[in-house]
């Protein structure tokens, strides 16, 4: 795993610069052209410490993240602790192994996350569980 605790540490200082909002505004955008329905369910897969799940679930969304490090998912739930009134959660998976029973209006796959899976036999998997939790 590329992703050791002490990358987990860091990780919020080396991307300090990152615009969350701008991004969660483009998939606001995206939601609003594309989605048949009003999308209220995401699933954020590759979370890392929770930008973009916490971002989302500011505006109303109800969002579950996953990664695959455990102290990236443990500082994304120390965020979460500080907000109130947010629909958000996170969990310990690899992409390629997701299995919630929940169905998602919409799933996400933010920042190059989508490069840790590197066989084609892995991607193939990851695809197809994006797929399986869509709903409709």
């Amino acid at each position: 795993m590329a992703f050791d605790k002490d990358y987990a540490h860091y990780y919020d200082a080396f991307y300090h610069e990152k615009d969350y909002v701008v991004e969660c505004d483009f998939l606001e955008e995206v939601f609003q052209k594309y989605a048949s329905e009003k999308t209220k369910t995401i699933l954020d897969v590759g979370c890392g410490t929770g930008g973009h799940t916490l971002e989302l679930a500011k505006r109303g969304y109800a969002v579950v993240g996953i990664d695959a490090s455990e102290t990236m998912v443990n500082t994304a739930r120390k965020k979460a602790e500080n907000l109130v009134n947010i629909d958000a959660s996170f969990h310990v998976s690899k992409m390629q192994d997701i299995d919630f029973e929940q169905k998602f209006d919409a799933v996400i796959c933010m920042f190059n996350a989508i490069n840790y899976v590197t066989s084609d036999e892995g991607l193939d998997k990851t695809f197809h569980n994006f797929r399986s939790h869509l709903s409709g």
